[in-house]
């Protein structure tokens, strides 16, 4: 039975797809089978494997092109396993976005019941077939994120150690208390700090996020490390790229605690 974790921030540019995918491809080179969901309108996840597809100049819809829309559409939505899609990485699927998913969150209004099982009810049949199933949320409360946070069984929350980090987390501790009401075996991983820097501003409000009891800090940080970036240009995860590099410690460092956290 899949183990199912949303990552997610409200707010953008803390690292949460670059999490995402590095997460999942460490655990896939581990030897786990991996699903990984691009809940993200935005599609930076399927990009980040060369798989996104923007709308034709002619707008006419390419041949073929299944993803993350077909699962939420509402005439004859389709399950996960149907939409599924290889990477470069061993034991890593992918459910891609593309151009069409921009609208679903829109639609999903026009919904009068169950919106929120709808990412549920799609994942149900193939949760015997994945290990792990690793969901990338926009940075946005809205019908998306609560359809992940519904389906999971986990949240992790990547965060930058500013003096934004607080509002994010106290909407996350709103948006959970709310969710419960569909999903009561949710709990909480942790924030994970990225884009670490050895400042003192950084370090007064790491101290912070590390004393914060209600959402609290994963003891692994992931530091700013241009290797983390070339990864993404060259669109694998940060430890097939360089494997010796900061970037493939700290993220080796947090599935570790992550396998540990979660029993």
């Amino acid at each position: 039975m899949a183990t199912t974790i949303c990552v997610m921030n409200q707010k953008g540019g803390v690292g949460k797809t670059t999490t995402s995918v590095n997460v999942a491809g460490i655990l896939a080179t581990r030897g786990f089978h991996v699903l990984l969901v691009d809940n993200d309108p935005q599609g930076s996840a399927t990009a980040y494997y060369d798989k996104y597809v923007e709308e034709p100049a002619d707008h006419r819809q390419p041949k073929g092109l299944i993803g993350i829309y077909d699962v939420y559409r509402r005439d004859n939505p389709l399950i996960v396993s149907a939409v599924v899609s290889k990477t470069k990485v061993l034991n890593l699927e992918l459910v891609p976005a593309d151009y069409r998913f921009k609208d679903t969150d829109g639609d999903l209004f026009l919904v009068k019941a169950g919106k929120e099982f709808v990412l549920t009810d799609a994942l149900e049949p193939v949760l015997e077939s994945y290990d792990y199933i690793i969901i990338d949320c926009p940075p946005a409360d809205n019908n998306l994120t609560t359809n992940a946070l519904v389906a999971a069984n986990y949240i992790l929350l990547p965060n930058i150690a500013d003096a934004n980090a607080f509002k994010s987390i106290t909407s996350m501790i709103t948006m959970i208390k709310n969710v419960k009401r569909s999903n009561p075996r949710l709990k909480i991983l942790g924030t994970l700090i990225t884009m670490d820097e050895k400042t003192r501003n950084k370090a007064a409000y790491k101290r912070a996020l590390f004393n914060y009891t209600n959402f609290p800090a994963l003891s692994t940080v992931i530091r700013k490390n241009t290797r983390i970036a070339e990864a993404i240009n060259n669109q694998v995860p940060v430890h097939v790229y360089d494997a010796s590099c900061t970037g493939a410690a700290d993220y080796n460092a947090l599935v570790d605690e992550l396998l540990s956290k979660m029993g």
